[in-house]
This record gives C-alpha cells, sequence and structure tokens, in this order.
C-alpha cells in the first residue's frame, strides 16, 4: 500500500558481464566494482530454538554494528501470513542489509560467527543479493538505497514497501490488508511475499519477488483494491513517512519455504549445517 512504482528511467550504461558463481551465491550477475550491494536474508526456526531466534533480535545489534562495511541494516520479525500480517510468526526472522561492495557482504556470509550460529540454529536460511533500481522516500529519515544508473540484463525483480503509520490510520489501514493479500497471492509472476517489519504493527515491511517488471506492475497498477489503498493512504495521510524501492535480483543462497523462489540454485544444499558450493542453475 506504499506509493506507486515510478516510470521507467532514462537509459543508462548496460552491463553485459554475467557470472556463474560468487562464493557460496548461485550467481548471475556480479555486482560492478564501487556500486553498493543490498542483501536480504530470512531464516525459519524449529519450535525449539525459537526463543534462541528471539534474543537474536537484541543480541545480533553489537555485531551487526560491529561489520566492515555494513552501511545499513534492519533486524526484522515476520508476519504469520504472506504479506501484511496482524500474527506473528516466532519461528521466522528476518535480516535487510546494505553494504558498501559486494566484497564485503561475501566476506560477511562466509565467515561472520553471527551467520554460522543462524545457520547452526535454524532449519532455513535463505539469501538473496540485490542491485537498487528505483527508491522513492525514507526509513528513519534515510535513503538506505542507492540506485543504480546501470542498464541490467532481464532479471527477477524484488519491491520492498515500509511504511510508519499514524495512530489514527491503523484500523482503516488493517481492514484492507486481508482483501489486497489474496489479490497479492493470486497475481500471475509472483514468486514470493513476505511480511515483515520492525514493529509489524506500526511499521510494516514487504517483500516481494517477480518474475518481472511488466508482473509487479500488473499488480501495482491494475489491481483495483491495491490502487485504491494507494490512493487512500496518501490522500489521508496514513503514513508518517513511507519507502518504496525496486531492486534487480543477481544471486541468491539457501531456501525459502523449501526453494530458491530466484530459480538461480540447481541444487538446494542444507543450509542448516552451513555454506555449501551451490551451482548456478
Amino acid at each position: 500500500m506504499s506509493a506507486s512504482p515510478d516510470p521507467p528511467p532514462a537509459s543508462a550504461p548496460h552491463v553485459a558481464s554475467l557470472a556463474t558463481q560468487s562464493s557460496d551465491f548461485a550467481t548471475r550477475l556480479r555486482a560492478p566494482p564501487g556500486v553498493p550491494l543490498i542483501t536480504f536474508t530470512i531464516c525459519r526456526y524449529p519450535p525449539g530454538q525459537r526463543f534462541w531466534a528471539l534474543r537474536q533480535m537484541g543480541l545480533a545489534r553489537r555485531p551487526l554494528a560491529a561489520t566492515p562495511g555494513l552501511d545499513f541494516h534492519r533486524l526484522l520479525g515476520s508476519g504469520a501470513s504472506p504479506g501484511f500480517s496482524l500474527r506473528p510468526d516466532l519461528g521466522r526472522y528476518a535480516l535487510l542489509a546494505a553494504w558498501s561492495s559486494e566484497q564485503a557482504a561475501d566476506d560477511f556470509f562466509a565467515a561472520a560467527p553471527l551467520l554460522r550460529a543462524w545457520r547452526e540454529h535454524s532449519s532455513e536460511l535463505w539469501t538473496v543479493k540485490l542491485l537498487p533500481r528505483r527508491s522513492r522516500g525514507s526509513w528513519a529519515g534515510h535513503c538506505p538505497f542507492t540506485p543504480s544508473t546501470l542498464e541490467l540484463p532481464p532479471l527477477p525483480v524484488v519491491v520492498i514497501t515500509r511504511a510508519s503509520l499514524r495512530l489514527r490510520a491503523l484500523p482503516s489501514f488493517w481492514r484492507r490488508v486481508p482483501a489486497i493479500n489474496r489479490d497479492l497471492l493470486a497475481s500471475p509472476g509472483l514468486r514470493l511475499a513476505l511480511g515483515v517489519g520492525e514493529l509489524p504493527w506500526l511499521r510494516p515491511v514487504t517483500v516481494s519477488l517477480w518474475d518481472d517488471d511488466a508482473a509487479l506492475e500488473r499488480f501495482a497498477f491494475h489491481g483495483a483494491r491495491h490502487h485504491q489503498a494507494a490512493r487512500a493512504a496518501v490522500d489521508r495521510r496514513w503514513f508518517r513517512e513511507d519507502l518504496f524501492a525496486r531492486f534487480a535480483a543477481i544471486a541468491s543462497q539457501g531456501r525459502v519455504d523449501g526453494r530458491d523462489p530466484c530459480g538461480f540454485q540447481a541444487v538446494l544444499p542444507d543450509m542448516s549445517r552451513g555454506p555449501a558450493a551451490i551451482t548456478a542453475a
């Protein structure tokens, strides 16, 4: 229900070099030198590990703050259903991170003790690498995603939205959510939809993965209920702050709900036992 996507940007320099594998990620494209990288990681924990996982929301802050090359990060809880959800999922948590370079991200995912502990305790751990293409709005007063001017080859599209809701808007906002979620899940070209957030009732975040721009824009521009809700959010000033960002997915590692929704991986390893070589599809 955040702002609708921007119109396509003007033409930009083309990136032609495609890689096949990077570290333990199945990779379709390497981030060019000097271009910031975004990662989104989602962890699923079995019932016996959920208290440990909940504690990580506090304990992980210090090692993340000390991580070289990590310019921005948010630890996020998860909703119990796709899209926005009022019910929490106490077995699933996420990390959204912005890196100064792809190498800084690779070093973290290959060797950080924090990631090793997450893998040991989780039953699933999936990470997608992202290049920002468009971003509008702010997150806690900052714009953490700097859009690239590169012209990219066809790649899956990831959208991240974040809103900070005014208290008076809560009933109107959440009353519209179930119908919009049903439309979202029925949308052709949708590969994954996750509802996460810092305070999910007040500051919800959505992460969705699409086949391409056309699939995303059919839902964003032609979904009547979504369009009406987005219009109402603007006209009635439901949000203190909101953000819409569009990315290209360039690499993935691990699995979510038993699969890699990017489709990059031919073989899905058991990431609960640590990273393993992944062959790109």
